[in-house]
């Protein structure tokens, strides 16, 4: 995979450029080293983004089977929000700083 593209840059060379690399052993050893190095952290790349794609994963279906369970049992409002709204229906409205006040008919 990884020789064709090697092939393809060694091509775009000039050719006393090409003759050095192809004479040369240090070269040729450094080229590939370097396209081995590439190679490997390109594989490590792409699994460590398997990895957190797989966690992600497990995460949204840890929420999503979450939700339906809330759902499934009629619980679906957090025990905060829950505690909030309780809390704030045994205040009535005309009480709150700041809320309209009911108008009078006459």
């Amino acid at each position: 995979m990884y020789e064709g593209r090697l092939k393809a840059l060694v091509d775009l060379l000039s050719p006393p450029d090409r003759a050095a690399i192809a004479a040369s052993p240090k070269a040729r050893k450094a080229i590939r080293d370097a396209g081995l190095d590439a190679a490997d952290s390109a594989s490590a790349a792409a699994t460590s983004m398997m990895t957190n794609a797989s966690k992600l994963g497990s995460l949204i279906a840890e929420a999503v089977a979450d939700a339906a369970q809330r759902v499934l049992s009629g619980n679906w409002v957090d025990d905060a929000t829950s505690a909030a709204s309780s809390a704030s229906s045994a205040t009535p409205a005309a009480a709150l700083p700041g809320s309209p006040r009911p108008s009078r008919r006459r």
